[in-house]
């Protein structure tokens, strides 16, 4: 199991500033890469550090969890998370 730093180094794991209608407010979107698809939950995070914990908790959930991977979107804790296909069929 790789820790939150190595995941945001290889890229598994991104964390994008999400826009916020207050400039005071410190959100963050983020994307999981895992098993050729991304990740997408439907929620932004408070704080950059908080949104890679939680982005390492969905990636953990899904190597825990593969079975549960079906379709466009999945539930994961309280939250939607969309999945995007990165493999291209001919």
């Amino acid at each position: 199991m790789q820790g939150n730093d190595q995941l945001y180094k290889a890229g598994i794991i991104e964390v994008t500033e999400a826009e916020a209608e207050d400039e005071d407010e410190d959100l963050f979107e983020v994307a999981v890469h895992f098993d050729g698809n991304i990740f997408l939950p439907s929620v932004v995070f408070e704080g950059k550090d908080h949104a890679l914990r939680q982005a390492k908790k969905l990636y953990n959930w899904l190597e825990a969890n593969p079975k549960e991977i079906k379709g466009e979107r999945l539930r994961w804790q309280s939250y939607t998370v969309n999945r995007e296909s990165l493999r291209e069929y001919p």
